[in-house]
Formats: structure tokens, sequence, C-alpha cells
């Protein structure tokens, strides 16, 4: 009965590590708000997806999670505050079809537009 228990015990113990190992704390940019915000009002309208890409990165934004609705494609930031940066491009057919140009960014949060981030002009 005692080794029943002390397995029981260390099986619980070891879902938990691994439960922290694999949490998704691990796919979210420790990154602020405010922060995410003054990146991504340095991105220009009609930006390539893969520019745009390579840009968050190299401000800290690399764990990004894709969607593709309709003919939109839809990039998810997850940030420090449990809000996310949602990048929204336009099909790029000409180039590829997984890319895009770069439509609109928002910070939203539970589904709801938090904030509307201006881009500047021009590609």
């Amino acid at each position: 009965m005692k080794t029943t228990v002390w397995f029981c015990s260390l099986l619980a113990l070891a879902t938990m590590v691994w439960g922290q190992v694999w949490s998704p704390n691990n796919v979210t940019n420790n990154i602020t708000r405010a922060k995410a915000i003054q990146v991504a009002s340095k991105l220009k309208v009609e930006m390539y997806a893969p520019d745009v890409r390579r840009f968050l990165s190299r401000h800290s934004l690399t764990n990004c999670a894709r969607e593709f609705v309709g003919d939109e494609i839809n990039d998810f930031y997850t940030l420090s505050d449990g809000s996310s940066l949602w990048l929204i491009f336009a099909p790029s057919w000409s180039r590829d079809p997984l890319g895009g140009l770069l439509e609109r960014a928002v910070i939203q949060s539970n589904g709801v537009y938090l904030v509307s981030i201006t881009l500047t002009n021009g590609p």
C-alpha cells in the first residue's frame, strides 16, 4: 500500500513538473503592451508578411500563432499581460499564398479590440 501511495505521489509530482515545462507561458512573448504598440507602430502598410515577422523578431516578438480566415491571414503575438498583438494581412497571390500584405494591427484581449495601431503610410 505504501508503495502504491508513493508511486501515485511521484506520478502526480512528475505531471506537475511536466505541466510547468509545457505551460502556455512558453509561447508568450515577454514584452509589454506599451512596447508592442511602440514596435508595431513602426510597421508600414502593405509590408510583406515575412518582412514583418523578421522585423518583429528583432524586437523580441518571436512566438506567433497564425490563422487563415477566408482571404485574411492573421498573426497573433501573445503579450506578457495576456493580451495579444493581432496583425491582419491581405493575401498576396502574386508573391506567396502563405504570405500577405499588412493591412492593420490591433491589440486585443478576449476578442475585444483595445487599441487600434496606426501604421505608417506606404511600403
